[in-house]
């Protein structure tokens, strides 16, 4: 897992503490290896916009690895 960020300031003040939190996974293949992402966290609890931040970070992060 890497994380961004503290859980709890995420709680307590929502979307303005930033906490990402990423679950990977790595499967050796025979010409190289496969990474599989998966969200840890939904974004702050009960906010939107938190759920926007995470989803669009998410994104970026996959989008920087894929490239």
């Amino acid at each position: 897992m890497a994380e961004k960020g503290t859980r709890g300031k995420n709680t307590a003040l929502g979307a303005l503490a930033q906490y990402y939190a990423i679950d990977f996974e790595i499967y050796p293949q025979p010409s190289g290896a496969t990474l599989r992402l998966h969200k840890a966290n939904l974004g702050a609890p009960a906010s939107i916009v938190g759920v926007a931040l995470v989803n669009r970070e998410f994104n970026n992060l996959a989008d920087t690895i894929a490239s």
